[in-house]
């Protein structure tokens, strides 16, 4: 399945791509790349909305929110 998603960074950046997979496989990497920017003080994903995908059949949206590595709550 392709999606076209929105990236939010959190340093403000957003990026607008398509991508391949299902809504788990998408945050999972997502997940996995902000485990090696964390890492390297790097800017993470703090969301993922899906603008284009056949999820938007069944819901009126579908957006992840990730939160920060050390527990503070969704990442700002």
């Amino acid at each position: 399945m392709t999606h076209t998603i929105k990236v939010n960074y959190t340093n403000g950046n957003e990026v607008i791509t398509k991508i391949n997979g299902t809504a788990n496989e998408v945050s999972k990497h997502y997940c996995q790349n902000n485990i090696m920017a964390w890492k390297s003080n790097e800017p993470q994903a703090k969301r993922i909305e899906f603008l284009e995908s056949e999820l938007l059949k069944e819901y009126s949206s579908y957006i992840y929110l990730f939160i920060d590595f050390e527990g503070n709550g969704l990442l700002q």
